[in-house]
Protein backbone atom coordinates (compact mmCIF):
# COMPACT_ATOMS: atom_id res chain seq x y z
CA UNK A 1 0.00 0.00 0.00
CA UNK A 2 1.23 3.56 -1.10
CA UNK A 3 2.16 5.82 1.92
CA UNK A 4 0.01 8.12 0.66
CA UNK A 5 -2.86 6.08 1.29
CA UNK A 6 -1.65 4.61 4.49
CA UNK A 7 -1.17 7.83 6.11
CA UNK A 8 -4.34 9.27 4.82
CA UNK A 9 -6.29 6.33 6.54
CA UNK A 10 -4.50 6.58 9.73
CA UNK A 11 -4.80 10.19 9.76
CA UNK A 12 -8.55 10.03 8.68
CA UNK A 13 -9.27 8.01 12.07
CA UNK A 14 -7.64 10.17 14.08
CA UNK A 15 -9.87 13.14 12.18
CA UNK A 16 -13.16 11.10 13.15
CA UNK A 17 -12.03 11.20 16.85
CA UNK A 18 -10.91 14.67 16.99
CA UNK A 19 -13.21 15.85 14.62
CA UNK A 20 -15.81 15.18 17.01
CA UNK A 21 -14.35 16.79 19.90
CA UNK A 22 -14.03 19.86 17.30
CA UNK A 23 -17.87 19.66 16.31
CA UNK A 24 -18.61 19.28 20.06
CA UNK A 25 -16.79 22.65 21.48
CA UNK A 26 -18.35 24.48 18.20
CA UNK A 27 -21.54 23.33 18.50
CA UNK A 28 -21.45 24.25 22.84
CA UNK A 29 -19.77 27.55 21.81
CA UNK A 30 -22.50 28.90 19.26
CA UNK A 31 -25.53 27.25 22.24
CA UNK A 32 -23.60 29.14 24.95
CA UNK A 33 -23.63 32.43 22.88
CA UNK A 34 -27.46 31.69 21.74
CA UNK A 35 -28.14 31.53 25.69
CA UNK A 36 -26.00 34.88 26.68
CA UNK A 37 -26.09 37.44 23.66
CA UNK A 38 -29.49 36.38 22.11
CA UNK A 39 -32.33 34.44 23.51
CA UNK A 40 -31.73 33.78 27.65
CA UNK A 41 -34.08 32.15 29.32
CA UNK A 42 -36.73 32.80 26.67
CA UNK A 43 -38.35 30.42 24.30
CA UNK A 44 -36.26 28.98 21.83
CA UNK A 45 -37.01 29.14 17.90
CA UNK A 46 -37.12 25.61 16.46
CA UNK A 47 -34.28 26.30 14.49
CA UNK A 48 -31.65 27.06 17.17
CA UNK A 49 -30.97 23.54 17.53
CA UNK A 50 -30.59 22.74 13.48
CA UNK A 51 -27.81 26.23 13.22
CA UNK A 52 -25.91 24.57 16.22
CA UNK A 53 -26.20 20.77 14.40
CA UNK A 54 -24.47 22.15 11.14
CA UNK A 55 -21.88 24.08 13.09
CA UNK A 56 -21.34 20.95 14.96
CA UNK A 57 -21.32 19.05 11.62
CA UNK A 58 -19.11 21.94 9.91
CA UNK A 59 -16.92 21.74 12.60
CA UNK A 60 -16.34 17.93 11.93
CA UNK A 61 -16.07 17.22 8.73
CA UNK A 62 -13.34 20.14 8.29
CA UNK A 63 -11.38 18.58 11.20
CA UNK A 64 -11.91 15.00 9.18
CA UNK A 65 -11.35 15.89 5.72
CA UNK A 66 -8.61 17.83 6.99
CA UNK A 67 -6.34 15.18 8.60
CA UNK A 68 -7.18 13.02 5.49
CA UNK A 69 -5.66 15.65 3.14
CA UNK A 70 -2.51 16.03 5.61
CA UNK A 71 -1.87 12.48 5.51
CA UNK A 72 -1.98 11.98 1.97
CA UNK A 73 -0.02 14.94 1.15
CA UNK A 74 3.00 13.32 4.49
CA UNK A 75 3.20 10.22 2.50
CA UNK A 76 2.70 11.74 -0.85
CA UNK A 77 5.72 13.79 -0.12
CA UNK A 78 8.02 10.51 2.01
CA UNK A 79 7.00 8.65 -1.43
CA UNK A 80 9.95 10.76 -3.26
CA UNK A 81 12.46 10.85 -1.05
CA UNK A 82 15.61 8.04 0.29
CA UNK A 83 14.58 5.00 1.97
CA UNK A 84 16.92 6.61 5.27
CA UNK A 85 14.62 9.30 5.31
CA UNK A 86 11.33 7.50 4.70
CA UNK A 87 11.84 5.12 7.52
CA UNK A 88 13.07 7.86 10.23
CA UNK A 89 9.98 9.83 9.25
CA UNK A 90 7.46 7.00 9.42
CA UNK A 91 8.63 6.07 12.95
CA UNK A 92 8.26 9.97 13.44
CA UNK A 93 4.38 10.23 12.03
CA UNK A 94 3.63 6.73 13.82
CA UNK A 95 4.67 8.71 17.25
CA UNK A 96 2.64 11.73 16.36
CA UNK A 97 -0.03 9.43 16.47
CA UNK A 98 0.19 7.37 19.59
CA UNK A 99 0.89 10.52 20.87
CA UNK A 100 -2.36 12.33 19.61
CA UNK A 101 -4.45 9.26 20.65
CA UNK A 102 -3.04 9.78 24.15
CA UNK A 103 -4.01 13.16 24.00
CA UNK A 104 -7.54 12.20 22.91
CA UNK A 105 -7.91 9.85 25.42
CA UNK A 106 -7.02 12.38 28.16
CA UNK A 107 -8.99 14.62 26.94
CA UNK A 108 -12.65 12.04 27.34
CA UNK A 109 -10.79 11.07 30.88
CA UNK A 110 -10.94 14.48 32.22
CA UNK A 111 -14.14 15.22 30.11
CA UNK A 112 -16.21 12.12 31.85
CA UNK A 113 -14.61 13.18 35.25
CA UNK A 114 -16.19 16.74 35.12
CA UNK A 115 -19.47 14.84 34.13
CA UNK A 116 -19.30 12.73 37.40
CA UNK A 117 -18.79 15.55 39.50
CA UNK A 118 -21.32 17.72 37.67
CA UNK A 119 -24.21 14.45 38.22
CA UNK A 120 -23.00 14.16 41.75
CA UNK A 121 -22.86 17.63 42.31
CA UNK A 122 -27.05 18.23 41.06
CA UNK A 123 -27.32 15.37 43.11
CA UNK A 124 -26.41 16.85 46.16
CA UNK A 125 -28.08 20.14 45.23
CA UNK A 126 -31.19 17.59 44.78
CA UNK A 127 -31.08 16.21 48.06
CA UNK A 128 -30.73 19.41 49.52
CA UNK A 129 -33.55 21.39 48.35
CA UNK A 130 -35.88 18.28 49.15
CA UNK A 131 -34.34 18.45 52.83
CA UNK A 132 -35.43 22.37 52.25
CA UNK A 133 -38.78 21.33 51.08
CA UNK A 134 -39.38 19.19 54.24
CA UNK A 135 -38.24 21.82 56.71
CA UNK A 136 -40.58 24.49 54.98
CA UNK A 137 -43.38 21.27 55.34
CA UNK A 138 -43.10 20.86 58.79
CA UNK A 139 -43.72 24.46 60.16
CA UNK A 140 -47.95 25.94 59.43
CA UNK A 141 -49.52 29.06 60.70
CA UNK A 142 -52.75 27.98 62.23
CA UNK A 143 -54.50 31.42 62.52
CA UNK A 144 -53.09 34.97 63.16
CA UNK A 145 -55.10 37.75 65.70
CA UNK A 146 -54.48 40.78 67.01
CA UNK A 147 -55.86 42.66 70.02
CA UNK A 148 -54.71 45.64 72.18
CA UNK A 149 -51.63 45.45 74.55
CA UNK A 150 -52.77 48.18 76.90
CA UNK A 151 -52.20 51.52 75.58
CA UNK A 152 -48.79 51.19 73.76
CA UNK A 153 -49.67 49.28 70.78
CA UNK A 154 -50.65 46.02 69.26
CA UNK A 155 -49.83 42.25 69.95
CA UNK A 156 -50.41 39.97 67.09
CA UNK A 157 -50.92 36.44 68.42
CA UNK A 158 -49.47 33.93 65.60
CA UNK A 159 -50.95 30.30 66.71
CA UNK A 160 -48.34 27.99 64.67
CA UNK A 161 -47.40 24.11 64.72
CA UNK A 162 -44.23 22.78 63.88
CA UNK A 163 -42.71 18.98 63.16
CA UNK A 164 -39.61 19.99 64.84
CA UNK A 165 -38.03 22.67 67.63
CA UNK A 166 -36.47 25.23 65.11
CA UNK A 167 -35.31 28.99 64.87
CA UNK A 168 -37.34 31.30 62.74
CA UNK A 169 -37.34 34.50 61.84
CA UNK A 170 -40.63 36.65 62.18
CA UNK A 171 -41.19 39.54 59.84
CA UNK A 172 -44.28 41.92 59.34
CA UNK A 173 -45.41 44.08 56.33
CA UNK A 174 -47.80 46.43 55.63
CA UNK A 175 -47.81 48.17 52.43
CA UNK A 176 -51.40 49.36 51.47
CA UNK A 177 -52.36 52.88 50.80
CA UNK A 178 -49.38 54.80 52.06
CA UNK A 179 -48.88 53.30 54.52
CA UNK A 180 -45.07 51.12 53.72
CA UNK A 181 -44.80 49.18 57.50
CA UNK A 182 -41.56 46.58 58.02
CA UNK A 183 -41.12 44.98 61.32
CA UNK A 184 -38.66 42.27 61.98
CA UNK A 185 -38.48 40.31 65.53
CA UNK A 186 -35.48 38.76 66.56
CA UNK A 187 -34.79 35.03 65.87
CA UNK A 188 -37.43 33.01 67.98
CA UNK A 189 -36.81 29.12 68.88
CA UNK A 190 -40.26 27.63 68.09
CA UNK A 191 -40.94 24.53 69.92
CA UNK A 192 -42.35 21.30 68.55
CA UNK A 193 -46.08 21.22 68.30
CA UNK A 194 -48.71 23.67 68.75
CA UNK A 195 -47.62 26.70 70.17
CA UNK A 196 -48.51 30.72 69.81
CA UNK A 197 -45.56 33.75 69.54
CA UNK A 198 -46.20 37.30 69.97
CA UNK A 199 -45.29 40.34 68.08
CA UNK A 200 -45.60 43.45 69.87
CA UNK A 201 -46.12 46.14 67.89
CA UNK A 202 -45.64 49.88 69.11
CA UNK A 203 -48.35 52.42 67.76
CA UNK A 204 -45.70 55.01 67.54
CA UNK A 205 -43.95 53.19 65.04
CA UNK A 206 -47.36 52.83 63.23
CA UNK A 207 -48.12 56.28 63.51
CA UNK A 208 -44.50 57.20 62.50
CA UNK A 209 -45.25 55.03 58.98
CA UNK A 210 -48.73 56.53 58.77
CA UNK A 211 -47.37 60.28 58.76
CA UNK A 212 -44.82 59.07 56.37
CA UNK A 213 -47.09 58.00 53.92
CA UNK A 214 -50.49 59.72 54.49
CA UNK A 215 -51.58 62.73 52.76
CA UNK A 216 -50.90 65.84 55.56
CA UNK A 217 -53.51 67.68 54.36
CA UNK A 218 -56.25 65.32 55.31
CA UNK A 219 -58.96 66.90 57.49
CA UNK A 220 -61.40 65.71 60.32
CA UNK A 221 -60.90 64.33 63.44
CA UNK A 222 -59.86 61.03 62.33
CA UNK A 223 -60.13 58.10 60.05
CA UNK A 224 -60.82 54.27 60.12
CA UNK A 225 -59.17 51.32 57.51
CA UNK A 226 -57.86 47.86 57.44
CA UNK A 227 -54.76 47.19 56.24
CA UNK A 228 -54.19 44.17 54.91
CA UNK A 229 -50.50 42.60 56.53
CA UNK A 230 -48.76 39.67 55.57
CA UNK A 231 -46.98 38.20 58.07
CA UNK A 232 -43.71 35.81 57.20
CA UNK A 233 -41.97 33.45 58.99
CA UNK A 234 -38.61 31.80 57.73
CA UNK A 235 -36.59 29.34 59.54
CA UNK A 236 -32.98 30.11 60.17
CA UNK A 237 -30.50 27.28 59.05
CA UNK A 238 -28.33 26.41 62.01
CA UNK A 239 -24.82 25.93 61.25
CA UNK A 240 -24.80 22.35 60.72
CA UNK A 241 -27.39 22.76 58.14
CA UNK A 242 -25.41 25.44 56.33
CA UNK A 243 -22.36 23.21 56.52
CA UNK A 244 -24.10 20.39 54.72
CA UNK A 245 -25.08 22.79 51.60
CA UNK A 246 -23.16 22.23 48.72
CA UNK A 247 -20.80 24.41 47.74
CA UNK A 248 -22.11 27.35 45.44
CA UNK A 249 -25.83 26.55 46.24
CA UNK A 250 -27.34 29.87 47.40
CA UNK A 251 -30.32 29.39 49.75
CA UNK A 252 -32.24 32.55 49.60
CA UNK A 253 -34.58 33.19 53.02
CA UNK A 254 -37.80 33.48 50.66
CA UNK A 255 -37.60 30.23 49.45
CA UNK A 256 -37.90 28.76 53.19
CA UNK A 257 -40.45 31.37 54.26
CA UNK A 258 -44.03 30.37 54.49
CA UNK A 259 -46.60 33.82 55.46
CA UNK A 260 -49.88 34.37 56.29
CA UNK A 261 -52.32 37.64 55.24
CA UNK A 262 -54.53 39.12 58.40
CA UNK A 263 -55.87 42.56 58.11
CA UNK A 264 -55.12 44.81 60.85
CA UNK A 265 -58.16 47.79 61.65
CA UNK A 266 -56.60 50.93 62.91
CA UNK A 267 -58.63 53.72 64.29
CA UNK A 268 -56.11 57.02 63.78
CA UNK A 269 -56.57 60.86 65.43
CA UNK A 270 -55.93 63.76 63.26
CA UNK A 271 -53.82 66.33 64.51
CA UNK A 272 -53.38 69.86 62.88
CA UNK A 273 -53.62 67.26 59.48
CA UNK A 274 -51.22 64.73 60.79
CA UNK A 275 -51.75 61.63 62.31
CA UNK A 276 -51.08 62.09 66.18
CA UNK A 277 -52.39 59.16 67.81
CA UNK A 278 -54.00 55.46 66.77
CA UNK A 279 -55.38 52.68 68.21
CA UNK A 280 -56.41 48.89 67.11
CA UNK A 281 -60.07 49.08 65.97
CA UNK A 282 -62.21 46.09 65.67
CA UNK A 283 -62.71 43.60 62.80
Amino acid sequence: MKLSLRFAIIAGILGIFYGFLAGAYMGAVVWGAFWIFIFGDNPWPSWTLAAATAVMAVGFFVVFFGAIYAGYTFGKRLEAVDQALRVQKIRSFYRFCAVAVVVFVAIIAVRYIEYQRAVAFNRRVDATEKNLTLQRQVLKILSVTAKTSGSDGVEIDVTMVSALAQQCKVDLAINHFGLDFHYTQPAVVIPAGESTQKVFIPYTKLVEALNAGINHNASGRGFSAAYPCTLSITPVLTPQQKKALPERVNIYPQELTITKNVDLPLDCTLVSGAIGSCTLGSY
